[in-house]
């Protein structure tokens, strides 16, 4: 089902026997899963939730917990999180709760929290068959591009500082995208802007350590910019820190490939809007990266890319030092 309709489940407060709540972005699930037990238990919700984190739990335990009877309430909540139920490991225990939910009383809710489910196996099995018949399964993705600006903005507004959409665009392509990580470096860029009421680049700057990719653009930039000391002194920067010479080489590439099938797409007549919706990529990145990319025909950025990767071979093949050559292809190849 939707996440609207989850939504508009939770305003209800009507739940059925069974919930699953499962994908990538686990902030967004615990989020909701917060909610969910906040209005499913509104009476003693220390005495009408069982939680049960990671197996093993014998299915006896579980059965307890999900016929006790609420305590001064409608209902109660059973969760079980991150319990890799849909492991092979795990499929005799699963198939026992998949018995099991049929069973369960109306004042019970079983919320099952889980992360990506990867297999085409998985719908098929005993327990999502179950969980689909007698309640709802709901996959948790990463927002939009549009939603993570707008998700952004109310984070900061939430502690009463504002903020450019530009600058936003700029946070969200220097931070890790899962949403956890995120607010984290949301707080801790409000607690550093103090008084001021609105956020700047500065603050940003200042707070949040740039990702392995956001650094390998800075990179990159330095280098189409003709500023091959600048990208030299960034390398041997990130290597202080602890960065790996064939890591940071491997980002690089992964960045002019970027840039190429950029360019590729704004040859044929594509917009920064077209260009995101082909590559699967925010608006943002891309309006970033095509100006960069304007700089190079695409000839250019693929004969760049040819040198780069005999550069890599020789790197693979233990013939080059990974640093030396790093260098030494930005010395040729710009």
């Amino acid at each position: 089902m939707s996440i609207t309709g989850l939504m508009q489940m939770i305003e209800k407060g009507t739940y059925p026997p069974v919930l699953l709540l499962y994908g990538k972005e686990v902030y967004l699930r615990d989020h909701y899963a917060h909610r969910i037990r906040s209005t499913a238990t509104t009476q003693m919700p220390e005495l009408n939730c069982s939680e049960f984190t990671e197996l093993p739990y014998s299915i006896e335990t579980i059965r307890e917990a999900v016929q006790t009877i609420p305590f001064l309430d409608d209902r109660r909540v059973v969760i079980l999180r991150s319990c890799q139920l849909f492991a092979t490991e795990q499929a005799d225990f699963s198939k026992k709760l998949a018995d099991l939910i049929p069973q369960i009383p109306k004042t019970t809710l079983l919320l099952i929290l889980e992360g990506e489910l990867n297999g085409k196996s998985v719908p098929k099995s005993a327990l999502f068959t179950a969980i689909t018949e007698h309640g709802h399964t709901y996959e948790l993705t990463h927002p939009s591009a549009a939603d993570m600006v707008a998700w952004t903005n109310r984070e900061f507004a939430r502690l009463d500082k504002k903020i450019r959409v530009s600058d936003i665009e700029y946070l969200l392509s220097i931070c890790p995208d899962d949403l956890l990580t995120l607010r984290n470096e949301i707080d801790k860029i409000a607690a550093f802007a103090d008084e001021n009421q609105v956020i700047s680049r500065e603050h940003i700057d200042a707070m949040v350590i740039k990702t392995p990719s956001a650094n390998a653009f800075l990179m990159v930039e330095q280098a189409l910019g003709g500023n091959i000391a600048q990208a030299v002194s960034q390398f041997r920067t990130l290597l202080r820190l602890g960065e790996e010479p064939v890591g940071l080489f491997s980002l690089f590439g992964t960045q002019l490939l970027t840039l190429l099938k950029i360019r590729l797409c704004y040859d044929a007549g594509q917009n920064s809007a077209s260009i995101a919706s082909t590559l699967k990529k925010p608006e943002w990145t891309v309006r970033k990266n095509l100006s960069l990319a304007k700089r190079y025909s695409a000839s250019r950025l693929l004969s760049v890319l040819e040198s780069y990767n005999q550069a890599y071979l020789g790197i693979m093949s233990g013939k080059t030092d990974g640093a030396l050559a790093f260098e030494l292809f930005l010395a040729s190849a710009f």
